[in-house]
């Protein structure tokens, strides 16, 4: 905590006058609106607030006082705000144009393994258009009006649980926050459209990143499974669960 107040005071001290009393009011405002969320998304929501101060640190040392510029420099960087004001990502359904070119997300036949385990390298729009078809909610992540990011639900079921499934992130959007808001967006979806109780995620043993940014997220592993990958190798494919309704 000791660590970030610094770091704020330092993003305050380089802004000019002017700007720093709005910078110090914009501080407070999103601090405050932290503590009336939900206190299992807090921690995530500060997260995004540091990262939000980050850039506009970056943006003064480049020289930019200008805010409309300061608010390009965080959208560059993929930062999205608390409250969605100058939000540069953005979801919708999945649409049939969109399918060649998610299908150029896996970059190899392991990453395909890990979000389309029954697929066959390389993905193809006919294997994609098949799993939309037999799933729920296939929905697309976009920023700046190009699709970064894909999942959907492969079970749904009203006030149960739903499972998120086949996600997976552009190359050139991965680190940018992309998953993080995909992942986030289903969540809410579950909620709201099938009011689940539970939402659900599975990832394979070998996918560590994958494994360590569910776990950030809150998810906790609650099943092991066994299967085999493509050069017919045991591997562990573990279920994690984040519930909707506190115990």
């Amino acid at each position: 905590m000791t660590t970030s107040l610094a770091f704020v005071l330092s993003i305050l001290y380089s802004c000019p006058t002017g700007s720093s009393h709005f910078f110090l009011f914009l501080f407070i405002a999103l601090f405050v609106v932290q503590f009336l969320v939900p206190a299992f998304r807090l921690k995530r929501k500060l997260n995004c607030v540091i990262d939000r101060l980050k850039a506009v640190k970056e943006a003064n040392e480049a020289g930019v006082v200008d805010l409309e510029a300061i608010a390009r420099r965080a959208t560059a960087v993929g930062i999205y705000s608390i409250s969605g004001v100058g939000m540069p990502f953005c979801c919708r359904p999945v649409d049939q144009q969109d399918f060649a070119r998610i299908c150029g997300f896996p970059q190899n036949a392991e990453e395909l393994f890990f979000l389309f385990p029954k697929a066959v390298y390389p993905l193809t729009p006919s294997q994609l258009r098949e799993a939309v078809a037999q799933r729920s909610d296939s929905t697309v992540v976009e920023l700046d009006g190009e699709v970064v990011a894909f999942a959907n639900f492969y079970r749904w079921e009203t006030g149960g649980c739903c499972a998120i499934g086949n996600v997976v992130v552009a190359p050139a959007a991965r680190g940018t926050g992309a998953g993080r808001y995909l992942i986030e967006q289903m969540i809410d979806l579950a909620i709201a459209k099938h009011r689940a109780a539970e939402v659900r995620v599975s990832c394979f043993n070998g996918n560590v990143a994958g494994l360590l940014f569910y776990h950030s997220l809150g998810f906790t592993p609650f099943a092991l499974e066994e299967r085999q990958d493509g050069k017919g190798q045991r591997v562990a494919l573990i279920h994690l669960r984040l519930p909707c309704i506190p115990d």
